[in-house]
């Protein structure tokens, strides 16, 4: 209840079709998602010994759009994607 009030004060057009991002933060990394971020910091270079700390920046998030590419439906057109940010 308490989200759906929130949700509905932000004034989003209804409708309209959203992503959304479900982000990690404190005790989630270090035990449930601990791994995610060793692999994402490995990824980068980092080494176990010199890990800058227990998260996975919001770019990380991001970067599933940052893609020049346009996926291509069956017919052989390419899709356009819009992403609503709220």
């Amino acid at each position: 209840r308490d989200v759906e009030m929130l949700v509905n004060s932000y004034g989003i057009p209804d409708g309209d079709e959203y992503d959304a991002i479900h982000v990690r933060r404190g005790d989630k990394l270090d035990v449930e998602s601990r791994s995610n971020v060793l692999k994402y910091w490995r990824s980068k270079g980092y080494t176990d010994g010199n890990l800058p700390v227990n998260y996975i920046p919001f770019e990380h998030y991001l970067r599933q759009w940052s893609s020049d590419e346009c996926p291509v439906q069956k017919d052989g057109n390419k899709a356009i994607l819009e992403h609503n940010v709220y």
